[in-house]
Order: structure tokens, then C-alpha cells, then sequence
């Protein structure tokens, strides 16, 4: 069964069910629909029936059976966990519809010579995860620019098998009667965070898979690209380092966003004004302009 709607461009407007095998039952299927839509019971102008070639349970045995040939080759990745799969059966033309972020052209040719008597659709989500060996952090050519940096998230703490970050812009939800301000903040799992990532760097995360709406989000990383750290003309510190040692500073538990950086060449210090979850500055933290000694 599946529904069409004029407005989204479809042919005709109406509820359409498919009968694999229609019998004399089907008349008495016409005769009780009719009846509520008379009463005003069932609100649908047009309810078409046809004789469909498959069935629900079609689509769902095929759907297992697609199912059951991908994912041995997921779980024979590095990292089995961080593959996004997702697996479907078209309701009206039994196309077997497949999104991944693993699967090579090999193994596409090997699946739809597999399932040779159906239409199979392959879409890619996001970028291929990393291969054995490969990286899945990005570093820029230049690791240090003299422009500041608005974007990605700031890592506010890392550990062995995942991150914290926490958005370097605010959202805005005073105009749906929230609060002025909100830093999202998620914590996402990903090997070895603390050998390949540093506090108070600022990064773009691309995920795999949902992220939970709790606070912090949870979720999983796929690849973190690395933005420069911003160092202005005449200071000793990066942004990054200034950030870093203001962030190690904090005692607190409750999660902090960074609502503002700045250098003050007269006084050859950084300040770093913190705020939490709801926008609201929380303290301003300064630092010297000084390399930390070894």
C-alpha cells in the first residue's frame, strides 16, 4: 500500500493497495472500504486497488536476502561499527535501494550480478570510510594562517576512544521562544582520539550514522578534518595552544562552549571568555602569551 499526492507531482491523488492474488474476497474489500469512506470514517477521495506481482512479505524477503550478501562485506572492514548501511525495497517498482560508505566497484558489479532479476540503486553517504592504513584525519597544508577562523567545533576533551566538541558558533532559537543562544556539543566515538587529536583545536567532524539528541549528542566519526590554528602578528600562542590551556584550566564537570578568543597585543595576553550550553558567559579566562615550559 502507498500513498500519491498531486501536489508532490504524481499522476493521481488517492490511496493505492496492491493485491497479490486477488479473489472474491477482494470485492468485499471494495464493499467495506466504500462503506467507511460513505460514513466519513476513512477521509481518502480515491482508493485504487491493483494486482500487484509481489507482496509486502516479497519486499521484506528480499530486502533480508540483499541484507544477508552486504553485510559480510561490511563486517570484513577495519572497523566494522563506523559503515553506514542501509538497506530498502521500493513499494511500487521492487528496486533494491542500498546507501553505504563502503562498498567498492567490485562489490557493486558482484551484487548486481546476484540480484540480476531486480533494479538495484547505489548511493554513497558522505565520503568512503578510510581503508586499512589510510587516515581518517585530514591536516591542512598550512597549519597556522594569520586569518582568525569562525568555523567547525572546538575539541574540548579527548581520550583513547573518542571526543568531545562543541560548536564555535552559536544557534539562535530566541525566535521559536528558546533560549538566545545554544552550543551544540556532541560526544563522538572515535579510535584513538587522544594520539591524533589536541585540545582546543578547531575541527570539522563528518559522522556515521545518526546522532542521538541527548546533550552532549552521541555518535560515531568517521573523518575529522583539522582546521589551521589562527596565530595573529605578534603573539607567541596560537589560538589552539590558548584555548588548550584555558580549557585545562576548568574544574567543572558541565560542559563549556568558547563564546569568544581574543589577543591583546598591549598587554601580550590572550583572553578566552567561556559560556555553557544556554549562551550565558560563564567567566573570562586570560592567558599569557607565553609558551607553556617543557
Amino acid at each position: 500500500m502507498y500513498l500519491t499526492n498531486q501536489s508532490l507531482e504524481d499522476a493521481e491523488s488517492g490511496v493505492w493497495v496492491g493485491i497479490k492474488t486477488p479473489d472474491e474476497k477482494a470485492e468485499e474489500l471494495v464493499r467495506r472500504l466504500q462503506q467507511q469512506v460513505d460514513e466519513g470514517r476513512i477521509l481518502a477521495k480515491y482508493i485504487h486497488l491493483f494486482e500487484s506481482e509481489y507482496s509486502e512479505e516479497d519486499n521484506r524477503k528480499l530486502m533480508d536476502k540483499a541484507a544477508k550478501a552486504i553485510r559480510p562485506m561490511k563486517e570484513a572492514l577495519p572497523d566494522p561499527d563506523r559503515a553506514a548501511l542501509s538497506i530498502s525495497v521500493d513499494t511500487i517498482t521492487q528496486t533494491i535501494e542500498i546507501g553505504h560508505d563502503f562498498l567498492t566497484e567490485e562489490q557493486i558489479s558482484q551484487l548486481k550480478e546476484q540480484f540480476a532479476d531486480y533494479e538495484m540503486e547505489f548511493t554513497q553517504e558522505g565520503r568512503m570510510v578510510p581503508a586499512l592504513g589510510e587516515s581518517d584525519v585530514e591536516h591542512p597544508e598550512l597549519s597556522i594562517t594569520g586569518k582568525p577562523i569562525h568555523d567547525g567545533e572546538w575539541v574540548m576533551s579527548v581520550s583513547e576512544d573518542g571526543m568531545l566538541v562543541v560548536s564555535a558558533q552559536p544557534q539562535d532559537f530566541s525566535q521559536t521562544g528558546g533560549e538566545e543562544a545554544f552550543y551544540s556539543a556532541v560526544h563522538y566515538q572515535f579510535p584513538d582520539a587522544d594520539k591524533k587529536l589536541h585540545v582546543g583545536q578547531r575541527v570539522i567532524v563528518e559522522p556515521s550514522g545518526m546522532i542521538l539528541e541527548s546533550y552532549p549528542g552521541q555518535g560515531r566519526a568517521k573523518f575529522v578534518t583539522v582546521l589551521p590554528a589562527y596565530q595573529p602578528k605578534g603573539a607567541d600562542l596560537t589560538e589552539e595552544e590558548a584555548v588548550r590551556q584555558a580549557v585545562m584550566q576548568q574544574e567543572t564537570k558541565s560542559i563549556l562552549a568558547i563564546e569568544r578568543t581574543a589577543y591583546l597585543k598591549e598587554k601580550d595576553e590572550w583572553l578566552i571568555t567561556f559560556a555553557g550550553d544556554s549562551g550565558r558567559k560563564v567567566k573570562d579566562v586570560v592567558i599569557a602569551d607565553q609558551k607553556e615550559q617543557p
